[in-house]
Formats: C-alpha cells, structure tokens, sequence
C-alpha cells in the first residue's frame, strides 16, 4: 500500500469493525481466564473462534487494499457481460433458503458434444445436516469468455444471483477452466473483484461486510491437481525436452481435461473443435509430434515417452476422500498423500525403467513454493539471494508448505492458517498430557520410593 494514498471508505468500515472484533476478543480470552466462558477446545468455541479468525484475517486484507486496487466507484458491468447474464437458462426455480453456495463451471454437454458455462448450487445442509449439489443453469460457451479478466466474472457472478434471487450466499467458487490459460491468483482477483462490486451496491444488493469473508471458503481445487494435459503442457513438457523428445512449448495454450460421461477428453486450449478422445492420446500426440534428439534412437525415444506417461499419471490424486472432511483434514491428507505415496511411486517407476527421475517430475510434490509455485531454485530469499533452499513453517519443519521467503508464507497465510493452527493446538495438548502423565508417573515414583526406604528402616 502507497503511504501517500489516503484510506478509503471501505478500508475505514473494515478498520472499524476489526478493532471492535479485536475487542471483542480480548474480553473473550478474559472471560476464559476466569471460566465464565466455553475454554478454547471446546468443540462449538473452537469453530465460533475459527469463524472469528476467518472474518478478522480478510478484514486486515480489507484494510490494506487501497483504492486504486479496487474497482472504481463509477465502473459499469460491461455490455458483453450483461448479455452473457441475460442469455443463462435456468433449469427449474430455486426454492427459498438461507443462502447458496455458487460454483461457475465449464463444461462439456453429453449428447451434443457442444461447450458450456453451467452454474450449480449447492443448497444449506437439511434437517438430517445433509446439503445437495444441483446444476440449476447454464449458456453456451462463447470463445472470448476463456479471456475474460477477473472482474468480467466477478460482475456475472453478482448480474446472475440478483436476476434469479440467490441471496444471500454464503459460498462462491469458480473453475480454472473458465480461462484458456489458467492463472495462479485468478480466484483471488475475483473475488476481491466480487467484493467491490457488492460493497458498491451496484446491484442493490445489501451484504453484510463480515458476511463477505466468508464467500470464498478454503478449498483444494483437486480438478486441477488432477488435470494431466494442464500438467504437461506447463510444467512436465521441459521434463520431455531434458530427456531429447522436445516438444513444442503450449504453456501459453495448455490443453485441458473435461469429464464426459465416464471418460477424460482433452481440448486444445487454441481452439475448443480441437479434440483428443483421452488424456493419454492427447500426451502421446504431443510426444510423437516433437523433434527427437539425435543421441535417440527409436527404442530409446519409445522408452522415454513410455517413461514420462507413467511419471504423468502419478501426478492424479484418485485416493483423496474429501467430502466430508474439513480444509485442516483435506489439505493435511494431500500433503501426506504427495510427499509419501507419490514419491514412492515415482521412484519404483524410475526403478522399473532403469532410469533417474528428472527433477522437474518431482517439484510439485516437494520442491515448489507453495504460494508462488516457484520451483527451488528459482527461489529468492529474504535477503534477495537467488537459488536459495525453500523454507518450511514451524508446523511441519520437514516437509510441506514450502515457501521461497518470509513475504511467500506471510501471504500464504489465509489458507494456511487453519492447518498450522490446529497443528500446535495438538502438539500444545500433546504436551500438556505427556506433563500431567510425568507428573502421575514421578508421583508414583516417589511414592515407591518413601515405601522401599521404610521397608529398608524395618
């Protein structure tokens, strides 16, 4: 933030409300203090504070989000997002409720083979607790929608929910695939793109401010994680190109993988008719169409190519169960998952094929920053020394999250939050157990040993 800007408006509201959240729990831990008030472990205190943590951590954001990185008071939606929002069909009316979560998804239509943008709700838990995921509506997918900017989204996204009466919502997500390029901080954008819009009532649409934190939840995006043509085409084709097949560079067109029915096919990210019937005739296309190097033969190069498919498909994560589970459970299950089952695999591959595993292959399972996804040596330290090793929080000092420098993890630290602090909540009860177990067992102690000295007096 420029010294030299005054605050506005919103950051003087998030300001308020911050220091009278902060207040609110200094009392609190006050009241702990003299047990008139639920201790920290209790299970509903615990999820109360976490909610707490939540909302004070984006109004700190809040807080230092000046005006010029926001959107003007007198911007407009455009008029080609405005079209897009009057042309979305709704499937069957949205009984009332307390709140939705939205996702915005791209998608592939069964029957006709045509690309579209769905829109899918997932309604508030019932009375058994159960909530329910629907597709409610959706528009074809039209070509320069995949290079919208964050704030063309961020304006559907509000267009939408006030046309059909989603309010208020309480959860919005959206799919990489909604850009031909996938950017890293492009939900970021949207929703602070989101959140502008919303707080300058330019759709009359009156949300609480602390409601807001709330909208974009934490989550693994594991679509993502489990896209091999994306995979490939970003990172893995340089190991491709280290082995002698060298591939053409796609990063600025990467193919993507859609669902349909039960099978994956891939687009060319150049061009949606482009179509490949699998994700592995997709890599193998790639590899058959680049130039071999010379020291390659054709057994050599069969092997290679046979090599990075294999080293490809372990990047899938097909066992992660996370329905159910909590961030702090989801994350933790995929960090264990990455760092032990894939590294397994990807040895016991290198093993079978007599061959060194390329470090590329590895560094999104252990060598990448986790919130710039820089690999290792890339990496610039505090001090700004280049190629210097990744640094790992106090939660977990020898494996993942790994950060290039303190900036990395400080701004990594709304998502990581929630993991690192249930950590140490379980290493402080941990510690407190072992100390009252010490302290019973060097009461025991003691006590045998007052008796043996008045057996030996005897």
């Amino acid at each position: 933030m420029d010294a030299t800007e005054p605050e506005c408006n919103e950051q003087r509201e998030a300001r308020d409300l911050l220091e009278k959240m902060e207040e609110e729990r200094t009392r609190l831990k006050e009241m702990q203090k003299l047990g008139k008030a639920p201790p920290v472990d209790h299970p509903t205190q615990a999820s109360i504070e976490k909610l707490l943590d939540n909302q004070m951590q984006w109004l700190k954001t809040e807080v230092l989000r000046p005006a010029s990185q926001r959107l003007p008071k007198n911007e407009v939606p455009p008029r080609e997002v405005l079209s897009a929002a009057m042309n979305v069909s709704l499937y069957e009316p949205i009984p009332p409720a307390s709140g939705y979560s939205l996702r915005l998804v791209r998608f592939v239509h069964i029957k006709s083979g045509g690309m579209f943008l769905g829109f899918s709700l997932t309604t508030p838990g019932t009375t058994d607790g159960e909530s329910q995921t629907a597709n409610v509506a959706s528009m074809p997918w039209k070509k320069n929608f995949g290079a919208w900017p964050a704030k063309n989204w961020a304006f559907l996204m509000a267009a939408v929910i006030r046309r059909f009466g989603w309010l208020p919502m309480r959860g919005l997500l959206i799919s990489y695939k909604v850009q031909d390029v996938p950017m890293i901080d492009f939900e970021k954008h949207v929703y602070n793109a989101y959140v502008d819009i919303v707080r300058g009532d330019r759709y009359n649409q009156s949300t609480d401010v602390l409601s807001l934190s709330q909208l974009f939840a934490d989550s693994l995006n594991v679509d993502r994680m489990n896209d091999l043509a994306l995979a490939f085409d970003t990172r893995l084709w340089r190991v491709a190109y280290d082995l002698g097949i060298q591939v053409d560079d796609y990063s600025s067109r990467p193919g993507l993988t859609f669902m349909l029915g039960d099978d994956d096919i891939v687009i060319d990210g150049s061009s949606t008719r482009k179509r490949w019937d699998s994700v592995k005739e997709y890599i193998y296309a790639r590899l058959d169409g680049a130039t071999i190097h010379s020291d390659l033969d054709e057994e050599d190069a069969e092997k290679h190519k046979k090599f990075l498919w294999e080293v490809l498909k372990t990047q899938q994560i097909k066992e992660m169960r996370h329905d159910d589970k909590s961030v702090v459970e989801t994350w933790s299950i995929y960090s264990e998952y990455a760092e032990r089952k894939l590294g397994k695999k990807l040895r016991k591959i290198a093993k079978s094929f007599d061959m060194v595993i390329p470090s590329l292959a590895t560094e999104k399972v252990t060598t990448r920053c986790d919130y710039c996804n820089k690999p290792e040596g890339e990496v610039v330290d505090d001090y700004g020394q280049k190629g210097s090793k990744l640094v790992t929080c106090s939660c977990n000092p020898n494996g993942r999250p790994y950060y290039c420098n303190a900036q990395c993890q400080k701004l990594d630290w709304p998502i990581h939050k929630e993991f690192c602090t249930y950590i140490h909540m379980v290493e402080k009860k941990e510690k407190k157990k072992n100390k009252v177990e010490g302290g019973i067992n060097d009461s025991i102690n003691s006590k045998k040993k007052k008796k043996d000295k008045k057996k030996k007096k005897k």
